[in-house]
């Protein structure tokens, strides 16, 4: 299916990277699609239903850009909860309290910040702002093409150099959809301009017409994505028992593959529900418990034993070791998991012949100006990736600003395209 509509801007990927430059250039008044292979829009921010986070979680001290976004969307930021004794079980032991180390144990960090309700709210807030027929959802973008200019580029050319071309085609494929009849073949949508907004391994593998820089594709390929291995568990339960024992909810649990845990949310501070996150990195867990899935779905919010049978039974035990079968078996209302490792949405493995090391921390290329730079005849790279925050939401939206500014800038300055200057609040968002 084709459409003769050139829309101003398009955004493939629906993370909260590509939905906040959808919402920048929205409220511009730039006609822009976003497209997603997902049936839901944030991408590696996933909460489950009762809000606890099994991807992106925390907000830190500095980020601004979160901070602001929280506030337009009138998401309340709450404490991450250290404070209180840290358990800790090692075999056949019984477990042990081992002091007030929550700051040390749990992941985020001490006066670290969640976002009540969890991270997933974030994206969805963002999103509504946007009209309805913007956000298509289960088509996964093949191929990015540039179909007519009115001058010939190099693809190296920066952006801000050049002038955008009049067209770019987007052949995509509907993956996931109520309609039957929409799947199958490919289907297509045109822009002036294109921004990318997936990991860049991910976004590598998309068919570039001109083809990408050499040096850029390698790169691009190079990049591991964060969060790419991880597992995370939620075990949600009828109340926050351990804050009644004193404990802070974060524990140790070495022997299994979920060895760290921390409260994940918690209805005195309102929320719907009181729960514990558990946490294993590495590809030998997701080996350890993922099934192998479809080529091109995930399994999101998925209750324990759909996905990973071995995952809820792992994580059962971890967590009668630490408060004792009986008081799990009567408290324990589900667990949800999800396995990044095993989302094809997500994880890429590295192409041949790359130098990346099992060890080695991917942030430490995060921000390469590769990762981030503009082919000439109209294509941005967002993502968090491409910025240096450690692969935390706060880079994620200021690529998504950054890629916003860079496609309305370009659009501006063309002849045809409404003139005069970029304005407005970073979240702010045109009505519909």
């Amino acid at each position: 299916m084709a459409s003769s509509i050139v829309h101003d801007i398009v955004v493939i990927g629906a993370g909260v990277s590509g939905i906040a430059a959808c919402a920048r250039i929205h409220a511009q008044g730039l006609s822009v699609r976003l497209l997603d292979a997902r049936t839901r829009v944030g991408g590696r921010l996933l909460s489950t239903p009762g809000g606890a986070d099994l991807g992106g979680s925390w907000v830190w001290a500095g980020d601004d850009h979160v901070v602001e976004a929280c506030r337009a969307t009138g998401i309340e930021l709450v404490p991450q909860r250290v404070d209180g004794e840290v358990l800790f079980v090692k075999g056949r032991d019984a477990s042990r309290r081992i002091g007030n180390q929550g700051g040390q144990i749990v992941p985020c960090g001490p006066e670290a910040l969640r976002l009540s309700g969890g991270y997933a709210e974030l994206p969805s807030k963002l999103a509504q702002g946007l009209p309805l027929e913007s956000v298509m959802l289960g088509c996964k973008a093949r191929a990015v093409e540039l179909v007519d200019t009115e001058q010939q580029l190099s693809p190296a050319v920066p952006a801000s150099e050049t002038t955008a071309p009049k067209t770019i085609r987007i052949t995509y494929e509907v993956v996931a959809n109520d309609s039957e009849s929409d799947k199958g073949g490919p289907s297509f949508l045109l822009a002036r301009y294109v921004i990318i907004a997936m990991p860049p391994r991910l976004a590598a593998r998309i068919d570039f017409r001109p083809a990408l820089p050499r040096d850029q594709a390698r790169r691009m390929g190079a990049t591991a994505t964060w969060a790419g291995d991880w597992t995370k568990v939620v075990a949600t339960f009828e109340t926050a028992f351990w804050r009644k024992r004193g404990e802070s909810g974060a524990a140790l649990t070495p022997d299994w593959p979920v060895g760290v845990w921390w409260e994940s949310s918690d209805t005195d501070t309102g929320e719907a529900s009181a729960s514990l996150a558990g946490f294993a990195v590495g590809l030998d867990a997701t080996l350890h418990f993922a099934t192998a899935p479809s080529a091109e779905a995930e399994d999101d919010v998925t209750e324990a034993g759909t996905l990973a049978p071995g995952l809820e039974t792992s994580a059962r035990a971890a967590l009668s070791a630490l408060f004792g079968e009986a008081l799990v078996t009567s408290q324990l209302k589900s667990l949800h998991c999800k396995i990044w490792g095993a989302d094809p949405l997500t994880y890429a493995a590295p192409p041949p012949g790359s130098s990346e090391l099992p060890w080695q921390d991917p942030r430490e290329i995060y921000g390469h100006p590769l990762l981030r730079q503009p082919l000439g005849w109209g294509v941005s790279f967002a993502g968090t990736e491409t910025e240096t925050q450690s692969g935390h939401v706060e880079g994620a939206l200021i690529a998504g600003q950054r890629t916003a500014n860079e496609a309305l800038a370009a659009l501006l300055s063309h002849a045809g395209i409404r003139s005069g200057g970029v304005t407005g609040d970073k979240f702010a968002t045109a009505k519909k």
